[in-house]
């Protein structure tokens, strides 16, 4: 799946096929899979809808189309790993710089292969700090949400966790945010069967003067576990040649392999 223009496209990368979504015009994007197979699609369009599709079929058709919020803008979404809880955490009500906008949590349920019901809507975060960067994992009832605050030469990874499937959430706290150093660029996976580990990785930048070295900048590892979901361990370097700021906002993703 795509973003091309203004529109979304699906490639099929074995008979190299390229089908768009529809023709509606998009601002942003993210999509999921359940257990069931099913698919579901969320856009938020140009004038800062936030909009919601499904399918049972990998995108040949689509069904159960919602209209979830007005003046919103980037979805981030996952499906829990142990149920089909949908969480989808996007900014809303878009202000001025919109990195400051109120990060809101939507979660619905699968009661249906390509069909969602709604559960509940909450605030995660406020509108009083810099927040370029967020993302959503949950697994085993688990939940852990990831935003970084502040700017340049001040950017740091907060975490705030949920234990009750995303009724609630803690407080957040930090894990990733060392003096004279920037960690940004993160991503967040589920791996494990029994334990559920969260995996995730982040640029760590030391806004050195000169060049870059790979002991100035560095790709980092961290987990933690669904039955100690506030303890990271085993930090790791993982880069062994020294990455590069992206003006594009290209970052390290994780891919878990089942």
């Amino acid at each position: 799946w795509l973003l091309t223009g203004n529109q979304v496209y699906r490639w099929n990368v074995n008979t190299n096929a390229i089908n768009s979504f529809d023709s509606t015009t998009v601002n942003d994007f993210d999509i999921v899979k359940s257990s069931t197979n099913a698919h579901y699609l969320w856009i938020t369009t140009l004038s800062g809808g936030l909009r919601r599709f499904g399918t049972a079929n990998n995108g040949y058709t689509w069904g159960n189309a919602g209209y979830v919020q007005a003046n919103s803008i980037k979805p981030r979404m996952c499906m829990s790993a142990t149920s089909d809880t949908l969480f989808c955490v996007y900014r809303s009500p878009i202000t001025t710089p919109v990195q400051n906008s109120i990060i809101r949590l939507a979660r619905y349920r699968e009661t249906a292969p390509g069909t969602l019901g709604i559960v509940d809507f909450k605030d995660l975060t406020d509108a009083s700090a810099f927040k370029s960067e967020y993302n959503i994992a949950v697994a085993s009832s688990v939940a852990w949400f990831y935003f970084t605050t502040g700017s340049t030469g001040a950017i740091n990874i907060n975490c705030a966790t949920s234990v009750n499937n995303g009724l609630t959430f803690g407080a957040p706290f930090l894990v990733a945010g060392n003096p004279n150093t920037d960690e940004y660029f993160f991503d967040i996976g589920i791996s494990g069967t029994t334990t559920k580990y969260c995996d995730f990785i982040y640029y760590s930048d030391s806004l050195q003067s000169g060049n870059p070295t790979n002991n100035t900048d560095k790709l980092m590892y961290q987990y933690a576990t669904h039955t100690a979901p506030g303890t990271f361990l085993e930090l790791t370097q993982i880069s062994q040649f020294y990455p590069t700021w992206s003006a594009k906002n290209y970052k390290p993703i994780v891919v878990e392999l089942g």
